[in-house]
């Protein structure tokens, strides 16, 4: 028998940021004061990312002043990644139409200064913005069109974290064995590029697929494996995520205790 799983576990939607520890994310804060200009926007950019699956609120408060530095500065390049950071700080908090904004913004500015990596990432961006909106084919175009730009670039962080993306749409659209696929070609890609983020929500996906094929078992033992990297990445939305799927996994199995216990925790 199969079971439906949850919104929740699916839309495990990835950007292209290096995952940074609250100790690393201090330590920008801390260095913060000391430096100006475009350091100062670049720093800025980064702990916006760092912040966004944290507190959507604070990374944006980060881009805004990272676009006020770079616009003072007339640097198109930092324009482009604080409008880009804002935003995905909206489409954190589900502000579609104000996402959608300023990606275009930004895609603009990326395109004006042929910055490849930028243009691609916004690709994938609308990708995101069109699987929120229910619009598969329209998402993996656009997931389409950006990893042809990361393969030309050979941007392979980048390739790890659309693989997972492009995989919801495969799982969405009934093509399990294109999704099972991407999602291994996603693994071997995060290790070699040190993704943990990524592995982590690329093992959580594939366990979906094991829930929604009713391999029980096989779903418990891929949802502790990124547990366990979420745990050690300090990744508080992923945990909560993974605690929610175990707890459905145990309702199951009608261990009701540990059921309780798990989504008690999420």
């Amino acid at each position: 028998m199969k079971h439906t799983f949850g919104i929740h576990t699916l839309i495990l939607i990835l950007f292209s940021f290096v995952c940074f520890g609250q100790t690393n994310t201090d330590s920008l804060e801390k260095i913060l004061p000391q430096v100006k200009n475009e350091e100062k926007a670049e720093l800025l950019n980064q702990l916006s990312k760092s912040y966004l699956r944290k507190s959507p609120e604070i990374s944006f408060q980060y881009a805004n002043e990272a676009l006020k530095i770079s616009r003072k500065l007339n640097d198109k390049k930092l324009e482009a990644d604080a409008m880009k950071s804002i935003g995905d700080t909206y489409y954190y908090r589900n502000e579609i139409v104000d996402a959608n904004k300023s990606y275009q913004k930004a895609q603009l500015i990326y395109k004006e200064i042929n910055n490849f990596v930028g243009i691609s990432e916004i690709y994938k961006s609308f990708g995101n913005l069109q699987f929120a909106n229910s619009k598969y084919d329209s998402a993996e175009y656009f997931y389409n069109k950006a990893i042809g730009i990361k393969k030309d670039i050979n941007d392979l962080y980048g390739l790890s974290t659309l693989y997972t993306n492009i995989s919801s749409v495969y799982l969405y659209t009934g093509r399990r064995t294109e999704a099972i696929n991407i999602l291994n070609e996603s693994l071997k890609l995060c290790d070699q590029v040190k993704n943990k983020l990524g592995k982590a929500m690329t093992l959580v996906n594939l366990a979906n697929i094991y829930y929604r094929d009713g391999v029980f078992e096989k779903a418990v033992e891929t949802n502790y494996e990124a547990l366990k990297i979420a745990e050690d990445i300090k990744d508080q939305r992923l945990i909560s995520n993974i605690y929610t799927n175990l707890g459905n996994i145990y309702n199951i199995f009608e261990n009701y205790d540990k059921s309780l216990e798990f989504h008690l925790s999420a």
